[in-house]
This record gives structure tokens, C-alpha cells and sequence, in this order.
């Protein structure tokens, strides 16, 4: 305290850091609690998400399960896979089931093949089998000749039925992108309608071309291997009129083909399909050659290839059947 200039006295005010201490305290717990807050609402939402995701992995892992039988086969008309959500677990489930899928297909496709093949073998091999049997009854020589070239006819049946089964099996291995080259399907039809006009005679053939020159870009030896597994189709099921081929332009440089023959119409439930292997719809009945149903398998790996697409429907004058490549 100050007089005159002068120091007179001074007033001393203490207190205690109590109140600071309490400030600082009081701080501190907030912050402890804040963090333990937090630390047990993490923990209860990384509980949350573990435990839905066990439970999802788990119905996962049960479904896979119930699809497989005790035999091994597939079942793919029970319950299928599903997981809802939209995460990668979704993913995951969607892969399953398309993986179950296409081994169910060929699990079915194996078990069927048995079947399929002892079907056609058991002709050509029963006739091998009594031809040779009665030649060695036989002592006649043209006897022994019409049974010799009846053994004959059935061992040429036997090599047909292998021939096809290697060309569908062998075919994916010779699809060679180096063969694709510039290709005029006007030209290639042209010149292959010749051919099958002079093969399948007295079958007329009837070639339309919106356009004087199709070019594309394809495998011409392959292009060739399909349209005669559609023609050998279609000269099998004619049933009278003309084998019409029409080449139709499309958007941007795609094109589309047209096979068209009257016939019998296709089954509503198998369109779809006659383009897996070893599925026909022929009558069953003694023909010269061996029928595995693989034709429009091939021709659906050859137009694949070439990133097309096949498809078999029914003409709208219900009169016979349309095949349409593009």
C-alpha cells in the first residue's frame, strides 16, 4: 500500500490449490470415463458384428452342407443358399452356389453318361457280337460275308459313337485365337450352300443376304464345323420344303444368321437344353449313325468363342424351328 510515493504496507491474500486440484481431478475422471465409454461401446459393437458374422458363416457352412447327400450327390432342389446383406459374405454365398451349381450340372451330366453311352453301345456291340457268333456256326461263304460286313457296319457304328465324343472333348483345345482372321459370311455361306446342295440332294436350300458382304472377324474352319452340325440338324428333322439360311445385318458390325427348316417343333421345357452335352430329342430308333446329342454342344463352344450367342425357338408359323446365331 503506497502513500505519497511511499510503501506504507501490503496486504498478503493466500489460498489453497484445492479448488485447482478438483478442476484438474474432475478433468481427468471425465476423460477416464469418455475412454471407458467408448472402450465398452467399441466392445459391444466388435461383439455384435463378430457374433452376426459367426452366425452367418455358420448358416453358410450348414446350407453348403444340406445340399450335399450321404452318397456325395448334389441336390439342388433344396433349400439354396441364402445370405442376406450386401457385403463380402454375400459375395462369398452367390460363389457357392454358382460353384454347387455347375458341379450339381456335372455330377447329373457324369451320372447320365453311363446310361447315355451303354444305350448307344449296346446295339453296334450286339451286332458285332452275333455276327461273329454266327459266322463261326456258318460254313456258307456269303453266309460268312453278310455276317463278316454286319460286323463290320457295327465296329464303323463304335467309331463314330468315339469319334464324337473326342471331337467335343478335344474341341475347346483347338480354339486358337491366332486362327481368327477377316471373314466374308457371305462367301463362306455361299460356298458351303453349294456343298450341301450337292450333299443332301434332292433337299432344296435357300440362302438370303441383306447384304452383298458380311465381314467380321472369325475362324472360318470353325465357322464351317458349326454350320454343318446345324444343317445335319436340320436335314434330320425336315420334314418337307427348303432349308432357308438368311444373313441379317445387326447394330455396329454384329450380324445375325438365321436356319430355318419345317419340321417338329421344339419342347417348351428343353430350348434351352438340347445345347448341353449328351441331350437329344431323337426319336428312339435303329439308325445308321450314333447320336450322342453333342452337335449343338459344339456349335454352342464354337459360337462362344467367337463371343456370340445360339439360341433354338420355334418358328411363329409353329411350323418348324428357327436356330439364331449372332
Amino acid at each position: 500500500i503506497s502513500l505519497n510515493e511511499n510503501i506504507r504496507g501490503a496486504v498478503i491474500v493466500e489460498t489453497t490449490n484445492n479448488e485447482l486440484l478438483e478442476m484438474h481431478n474432475l478433468a481427468l475422471e471425465r476423460i477416464i470415463n469418455f475412454t471407458l465409454l467408448f472402450f465398452i461401446i467399441t466392445w459391444i459393437a466388435l461383439w455384435w458384428v463378430s457374433g452376426r458374422l459367426t452366425r452367418r458363416v455358420i448358416r453358410l457352412r450348414n446350407q453348403t452342407e444340406a445340399l450335399a447327400s450321404s452318397d456325395g450327390s448334389i441336390a439342388l432342389n433344396r433349400q439354396p443358399i441364402e445370405i442376406t446383406g450386401n457385403d463380402e459374405l454375400t459375395d462369398l454365398a452367390k460363389s457357392f452356389s454358382e460353384l454347387i451349381e455347375l458341379v450339381a450340372n456335372y455330377h447329373d451330366y457324369l451320372e447320365k453318361l453311363a446310361g447315355r453311352l451303354s444305350h448307344e453301345l449296346k446295339t453296334p456291340l450286339a451286332i458285332v457280337s452275333s455276327s461273329l457268333e454266327n459266322m463261326g456256326h456258318e460254313d456258307d461263304t456269303p453266309s460268312r460275308e453278310a455276317y463278316r460286313k454286319r460286323a463290320l457296319s457295327g465296329v464303323e457304328r463304335l467309331q463314330r459313337i468315339l469319334t464324337a465324343m473326342s471331337e467335343a472333348s478335344n474341341l475347346e483345345q483347338a480354339l486358337d485365337p491366332a486362327d481368327l482372321q477377316p471373314v466374308d459370311l457371305c462367301s463362306l455361306l455361299s460356298s458351303l450352300v453349294e456343298n450341301y446342295q450337292a450333299a443332301y440332294q434332292p433337299i432344296p436350300f435357300e440362302l438370303k443376304l441383306s447384304d452383298a458382304n458380311a465381314a467380321t472377324v472369325a475362324c472360318p474352319d470353325l465357322l464351317s464345323q458349326m454350320f454343318d452340325k446345324l444343317i445335319t440338324n436340320a436335314v434330320e428333322f425336315r420334314s418337307e420344303g427348303a432349308i432357308s439360311i438368311m444373313v441379317k445385318r445387326m447394330v455396329g458390325n454384329n450380324w445375325q444368321i438365321w436356319l430355318e427348316n419345317q419340321g417338329p417343333l421344339l419342347p417348351e421345357t428343353m430350348q434351352e437344353n438340347l445345347f448341353s452335352p449328351m441331350v437329344s430329342i431323337r426319336e428312339q430308333r435303329e439308325r445308321q449313325g450314333a447320336h450322342l446329342g453333342l452337335g449343338l454342344y459344339v456349335a454352342q463352344l464354337i459360337v462362344a468363342f467367337h463371343h456370340g450367342t445360339i439360341r433354338l425357338q420355334n418358328r411363329p408359323s409353329e411350323d418348324g424351328v428357327r436356330v439364331v446365331v449372332e
